[in-house]
Protein backbone atom coordinates (compact mmCIF):
# COMPACT_ATOMS: atom_id res chain seq x y z
CA UNK A 1 0.00 0.00 0.00
CA UNK A 2 3.04 2.54 0.74
CA UNK A 3 4.28 1.52 -2.39
CA UNK A 4 1.41 2.72 -4.53
CA UNK A 5 0.91 5.88 -2.69
CA UNK A 6 4.55 7.04 -2.84
CA UNK A 7 3.95 6.71 -6.71
CA UNK A 8 1.55 9.32 -6.10
CA UNK A 9 3.30 11.77 -4.26
CA UNK A 10 6.77 11.39 -6.49
CA UNK A 11 4.75 14.03 -8.82
CA UNK A 12 4.18 16.66 -5.91
CA UNK A 13 7.87 16.60 -5.30
CA UNK A 14 8.44 18.08 -8.67
CA UNK A 15 5.70 20.51 -8.48
CA UNK A 16 3.63 18.58 -10.25
CA UNK A 17 -0.56 17.51 -9.42
CA UNK A 18 -0.84 14.28 -7.74
CA UNK A 19 -0.88 11.04 -9.53
CA UNK A 20 0.99 12.79 -12.28
CA UNK A 21 3.04 10.46 -14.35
CA UNK A 22 6.72 11.22 -14.01
CA UNK A 23 9.57 9.10 -16.38
CA UNK A 24 13.04 8.32 -15.97
CA UNK A 25 15.40 6.65 -18.57
CA UNK A 26 18.09 5.48 -17.37
CA UNK A 27 20.87 3.37 -19.03
CA UNK A 28 21.76 -0.19 -17.58
CA UNK A 29 24.17 -2.35 -18.93
CA UNK A 30 23.92 -0.27 -22.19
CA UNK A 31 20.30 -0.45 -22.71
CA UNK A 32 18.24 2.74 -21.98
CA UNK A 33 15.21 1.24 -19.60
CA UNK A 34 12.07 3.38 -19.10
CA UNK A 35 10.76 3.71 -15.51
CA UNK A 36 7.40 4.91 -14.64
CA UNK A 37 5.67 6.13 -11.94
CA UNK A 38 2.76 4.28 -12.84
CA UNK A 39 4.72 1.28 -12.83
CA UNK A 40 5.35 1.35 -9.36
CA UNK A 41 2.05 2.00 -8.89
CA UNK A 42 1.31 -1.15 -10.88
CA UNK A 43 3.71 -2.91 -8.54
CA UNK A 44 2.29 -1.89 -5.30
CA UNK A 45 -1.20 -2.65 -6.48
CA UNK A 46 0.20 -6.00 -6.94
CA UNK A 47 1.43 -6.71 -3.57
CA UNK A 48 -1.25 -5.66 -1.64
CA UNK A 49 -3.40 -8.13 -3.73
CA UNK A 50 -0.96 -10.45 -3.54
CA UNK A 51 -0.84 -10.18 0.17
CA UNK A 52 -4.38 -10.24 0.50
CA UNK A 53 -5.20 -13.40 -1.34
CA UNK A 54 -2.35 -15.15 0.74
CA UNK A 55 -3.81 -14.18 3.77
CA UNK A 56 -7.00 -15.50 3.02
CA UNK A 57 -5.58 -18.84 2.25
CA UNK A 58 -3.80 -18.65 5.31
CA UNK A 59 -6.83 -18.37 7.35
CA UNK A 60 -8.82 -21.09 4.96
CA UNK A 61 -5.86 -23.57 6.42
CA UNK A 62 -5.43 -22.87 9.92
CA UNK A 63 -10.26 -22.93 10.05
CA UNK A 64 -9.46 -26.51 8.53
CA UNK A 65 -7.17 -27.59 10.93
CA UNK A 66 -9.46 -26.78 13.97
Amino acid sequence: MLTATLSGMLSMAFGQPFMTSQWVFPVIFGAEVALSTPMIFDIGVYLVVTGAITSIALCLEEYDKE
